[in-house]
């Protein structure tokens, strides 16, 4: 079992739990990896339908803010989809094309190394809350 292996969209800290690829199954921690990736599935399917609805959600229009920012800014597009859905109004048809577009560099997080032990603590807990409740 690798447990120090990182998702490939998401690195593991603390706010965010990574699966453990090539669990061994019927074990705790296959358990905890399989509930991690059918939640992650329907995420996923939900920012798809959040992107097409708002455009400068994609990555290649990123929101330049730092976190505090950008969670108002994800609330604020929460907020409007669930208005849209309550009305039902349809998602935009159309295809946007990003070729050639350069993004900026990343804003670091000179402290993901350090919070990583505190990361992993918190994801053997997970594991073994999966021990206890399957």
């Amino acid at each position: 079992m690798k447990t120090d292996q990182r998702d490939a969209s998401y690195p593991l800290q603390p706010c965010l739990m990574t699966p453990v690829l090539n669990a061994e199954e019927n074990v705790p921690v296959s358990s905890y990896t399989q509930a991690h990736i059918r939640t992650r599935n329907v995420i996923e399917r939900f920012n798809g339908i959040f992107k097409a609805r708002f455009r400068s959600l994609l990555k290649y229009r990123v929101l330049h803010y730092y976190p505090a920012k950008a969670t108002k800014i994800s609330y604020a597009c929460a907020a409007l989809n669930n208005f849209c859905i309550e009305r039902n109004i349809d998602l935009p048809d159309f295809e946007v094309k990003y070729a050639g577009i350069a993004l900026p560099e990343p804003i670091e997080n000179i402290q993901e190394e350090a919070l990583l032990p505190q990361a992993y603590r918190i994801r053997r807990q997970l594991i073994r809350h999966f021990g206890v409740n399957n």
